[in-house]
């Protein structure tokens, strides 16, 4: 489980920056990152910044309840397949959003020989093709079923917030 969690308030220890989660972002190897959105300012919104998990520390819990944690479909270090993009690739990261959508970094491999180029995907629209990375023995989209949509940032009731 992360330390934070979505729509807590937080503060940058080394810059002060301070707003609520949006995002958290678990890494293959251990990192855990915390998109932190400051409070709007004369009615605009403000850029948000990503922060390591150990900079920063709490300062109130949630004012409004984010949808659920999405179901984990996609183990870390599993060799997946991106049919709308048709690509491969390891994936390297999870990504969770406050309006409960999933997202996952893919590395891609064997693409021009740029070894370290990555993309982000739906977690839905993904399926694994093999292991690469701990023991995953199974695939979670054998049927290939239909893709959902995760709707975004502006879908659903978190839009009338």
């Amino acid at each position: 489980m992360f330390k934070f969690q979505l729509a807590q308030t937080v503060r940058d220890e080394l810059s002060g920056f301070e707003g609520y989660i949006d995002n958290i972002v678990e890494h293959l190897y251990g990192c855990t990152r915390y998109c932190v959105t400051p409070p709007m300012r004369d009615g605009l919104i403000q850029d948000s910044i990503m922060f390591d998990e150990p900079q920063l520390s709490l300062v109130a819990e949630a004012t409004f309840n984010p949808y659920p944690h999405p179901e984990k479909l996609i183990e870390l270090g599993a060799y997946v397949v991106d049919p709308i993009r048709a690509i491969t690739g390891v994936a390297m990261a999870r990504a969770i959003y406050i309006n409960g959508c999933s997202r996952i970094m893919i590395q891609l491999q064997g693409v021009h020989h740029q070894e370290f180029l990555a993309v982000w995907a739906e977690e839905e629209s993904l399926y694994h093709s093999k292991n690469v990375v701990g023991d995953i023995k199974y695939a979670v989209n054998k049927e290939k079923k239909p893709i959902k949509k995760s709707g975004g940032p502006m879908s659903g009731p978190s839009s009338k917030r």
